[in-house]
């Protein structure tokens, strides 16, 4: 796709079937664009990250790489504000350079694209991780801390553009630590807010959830009796929930019902 004397541009999408197809096609066409001088900094990346864990490349993954990472945590944000500046410093790279993207929350450690950031990390594949800011890495204290631990007995420096950090420096490392229990400290201080404004509405008379009677008229007749006679009969929650297909949290509103 590229011109004489320009390097090939490498593009790997997890998009499957049909989808996998307009998502190449969409690319070579964006790429044909532009000028054959413009071509070296051309990045697909937001039109490939509109699905979680899609990578894209301009190296081979199978060799060693900087690894860039962008995070957001629902399908609604867009990474935008973090590619700006990751592009910026990648154009000043000679290494190949391999983007990663997570459309995901930050609170767990296991998203697809960041299980395949690890996997080559594992492989001994990453030189560099970078990200635009620590918190796009996760908001778990906890996992973090383990992921610096591995980066930094694997040889693998970490770089954060906005927070000016480096893992391979002692300062860097004390910062990361410290920034974060920073995040996973306003991650808790969020959902506290969150659950205090819900039980001060509620204490208002608000309710939340399907109306009255909603959920009942969801349970066919048949299982509604079964799970009754099963009831009667001495049966276990767990056991009636098993045989109806249905959870527990399901069976005792029916119980609740009947009563």
């Amino acid at each position: 796709m590229a011109g004489a004397g320009l390097p090939r541009l490498h593009v790997l999408c997890l998009c499957p079937g049909r989808a996998q197809h307009e998502c190449y096609r969409n690319i070579l066409t964006r790429h044909q664009a532009v000028s054959p001088r413009k071509r070296l900094g051309f990045s697909p990346i937001r039109h490939l990250v509109n699905v979680t864990g899609r990578v894209y490349s301009n190296g081979n993954m199978s060799t060693r790489h900087i690894a860039v990472y962008l995070r957001v945590s629902s399908k609604t944000q867009d990474i935008a504000s973090q590619e700006a500046d990751l592009r910026k410093w990648a154009a000043g790279q000679t290494e190949p350079v391999v983007w990663y993207c997570d459309k995901f929350t930050g609170k767990s450690m296991e998203r697809p694209g960041f299980r395949k950031l690890e996997e080559q990390i594992a492989a001994g594949n990453v030189s560099t991780l970078v990200v635009w800011r620590l918190d796009r890495l996760g908001r778990t204290a906890k996992g973090l801390t383990a992921l610096f631990v591995d980066l930094n007995e694997r040889k693998v420096n970490l770089v954060s553009l906005r927070d000016g950090l480096e893992l391979s420096t002692p300062a860097g490392r004390l910062m990361a630590h410290v920034l974060s229990s920073v995040a996973q400290y306003e991650t808790e201080v969020r959902s506290e807010r969150q659950m205090a404004g819900i039980a001060a509405a509620k204490t208002r008379g608000v309710r939340f959830g399907r109306n009255v009677g909603t959920k009942a008229s969801r349970i066919p007749d048949d299982k509604r009796r079964a799970i009754l006679e099963h009831k009667a009969a001495g049966w276990k929650i767990a056991h009636i929930a098993r045989a109806v297909g249905m959870a527990r949290k399901t069976i005792y509103a029916v119980l609740r019902e009947a009563a």
